[in-house]
């Protein structure tokens, strides 16, 4: 029997707690590498973690409680006294967004403060999510392990013995169930490929075209799987479960942000492809803008310092020389200056 879901340590919660550090390890090296600010993959595991937690048990016990009919507790919320502490995948991803939502929210605040303190941290939102998506996707997925070692997102069971075999199905008792939790983590790691290639590949793209493919790709796995899970929770009863019901709306969320973007594209009468390499990184494209953003890199300032540098030491050669002075010291431009009005004067007297 589960106990409290606050001091329960299990094998699902341990490899889920690793797939977060392991993400927000990821998000740093590929935040830095698209050119987000340093902090950044710090302060998103601030914001998003809580809001991640209580949104994935929420939507859980919500559902859960709809569905059967009973009276919802705080202490059901909390796992006290109940043999169900499950999280939700779709919980933690809309926690996360609002988190995300609220780091936004407070880099436009410290921005509008102090513009030129705070130049780094004027970043869309979209930017924010493309990042925070990615690594959302690969945590989603290696995540998926801990259902092997508490026998959770499993199938209907494998009547065809070519089937019984690891990974495709998984022995519990004296059956065979279809690994769902496998076929889930196949298509969370097609889906982190392709999105971290968008991300950080030799051609970038622009923002929120990643967020597009993660609501795409994540909600059309989430509707093929959840139709053969046992165990999860119906909407409408043999008809369509709940987590199809929010895969099909991120489906159709991420299609109008798709078709938003390249009406956006054929408005502005620009070429309808999605890919930038990194020296367009500025321009604007699909109503969003995709940039290294904000912070001048230490190379360029160094680049910059040394041309300063370059230029003081010629100046200082050509006064050493004393080229282009004459013997009084003035400059030859100072003379010719002087001669000019001179005959000016001239002039002014013969007439």
């Amino acid at each position: 029997m589960k106990t409290d879901l606050l001091c329960a340590i299990s094998g699902y919660g341990m490899v889920t707690g690793a797939s977060v550090l392991l993400a927000a390890f990821l998000l740093f090296f590929i935040s830095k590498k698209r050119g987000l600010y340093e902090d950044f993959a710090f302060e998103a595991l601030l914001f998003v973690i809580i809001p991640a937690l209580l949104f994935a048990r929420l939507y859980y016990v919500t559902f859960d409680f709809a569905a059967n009919g009973t009276h919802w507790t705080a202490g059901m919320f909390f796992g006290v006294n109940t043999t169900n502490s499950s999280l939700s995948a779709f919980g933690a991803i809309i926690g996360g967004f609002l988190g995300i939502c609220a780091l936004y929210a407070f880099n436009r605040y410290l921005f509008d403060k102090d513009p030129d303190k705070y130049a780094y941290r004027n970043v869309t939102l979209s930017q924010l999510c493309d990042a925070a998506f990615v690594a959302a996707i690969f945590a989603l997925g290696v995540g998926r392990w801990g259902d092997l070692i508490d026998n959770r997102s499993m199938g209907t069971i494998v009547e065809n013995d070519a089937l019984k075999w690891f990974p495709m199905a998984v022995k519990t008792g004296e059956n065979w169930y279809y690994a769902i939790f496998f076929y889930e983590f196949l298509w969370d790691a097609v889906t982190f490929a392709v999105m971290l290639a968008a991300y950080i590949g030799k051609k970038k793209s622009y923002d929120g075209f990643v967020s597009c493919l993660f609501m795409l790709m994540y909600g059309l796995g989430r509707v093929a799987t959840d139709g053969v899970r046992v165990g999860t929770l119906w909407l409408i009863e043999d008809v369509i479960r709940v987590d199809q019901m929010f895969g099909a709306a991120f489906i159709v969320f991420g299609l109008v942000l798709f078709i938003t973007y390249l009406f956006g594209a054929r408005s502005a009468g620009k070429q309808l492809f999605l890919f930038v390499p990194d020296s367009e990184l500025t321009n604007e494209y699909y109503g969003a803008k995709t940039s290294r953003v904000n912070k001048p890199s230490l190379e360029s300032f160094k680049a910059k310092k040394s041309k300063i540098q370059f230029a003081d030491e010629d100046n200082q050669e050509d006064n050493d020389r004393g080229i282009g002075d004459d013997d009084c010291g003035h400059s030859a431009s100072d003379s010719d200056r002087s001669a000019d009005q001179n005959s000016y004067g001239d002039d002014a007297k013969e007439e």
